[in-house]
């Protein structure tokens, strides 16, 4: 069983990040990882990013209290937080927990 959710992404790069806006970008989840595409004609420039599920060591919500930077970011081994920016962030937060990500109550 898996989700998919639109919205944006921010992901940290070797030279510079990558920051795509709304609705352009797609995360997949499902219990083997998730997986963040972006919308063609966009996408032929910036492959996909996969993230196996058991590189995912920490799942928490951010900009909580502004629906324009509001998302879910994930943190993995080598790398800073890569943001997935959405207006739902507690829909992608509640189904990260289901399928058993680590994630982490959010403050307040």
């Amino acid at each position: 069983m898996g989700f998919e959710f639109r919205g944006g992404m921010n992901v940290p790069g070797e030279s510079m990040p990558v920051n795509v806006t709304r609705p352009l970008v797609t995360l997949d989840v499902t219990e083997g990882g998730v997986t963040l595409r972006v919308a063609r004609p966009w996408g032929w420039f910036i492959t996909p990013r996969h993230l196996p599920r058991s590189d995912v060591f920490a799942v928490r919500m951010t900009g909580q209290d502004s629906w324009m930077s509001s998302g879910v970011q994930f943190e993995v081994p080598g790398a800073g937080p890569l943001t997935f920016w959405t207006t739902r962030p507690l829909e992608v937060f509640s189904k990260l927990a289901e399928l058993g990500y680590p994630v982490e109550k959010p403050v307040g």
